[in-house]
């Protein structure tokens, strides 16, 4: 099976243009890169991007540790609803770091 992340990739791509346009040190955060080449990305148009779509392998990396992970999936499959609500709001203060 091949790895086929390419629409995904430009997706991602595409927002955190956005991101880097009107908020670049969150941008800066999130992408991991410094702030020169956060201005840098935000200058880039949509058209420039979308060659950038080839990219098949996966450009976004999961973030968090195995606890996090494990605490996150094990509440979806068994449906603890109350657990999964308090995971995800980690997440946003947590991930978003």
């Amino acid at each position: 099976m091949e790895v086929e992340f390419s629409t995904v990739n430009l997706h991602y791509l595409l927002q955190a243009r956005e991101l880097a346009r009107w908020k670049p040190h969150i941008a800066a955060c999130v992408l991991g890169l410094p702030p020169d080449l956060v201005a840098l990305f935000a200058e880039l148009t949509p058209e420039q991007l979308v060659p950038l779509g080839r990219i098949k392998t996966p450009l976004v990396v999961a973030r968090g540790e195995p606890w996090w992970w494990n605490q996150l999936l094990t509440a979806v499959r068994d449906g603890q609803s109350n657990e999964l609500e308090a995971v995800l709001e980690h997440a946003q203060l947590v991930l978003a770091r």
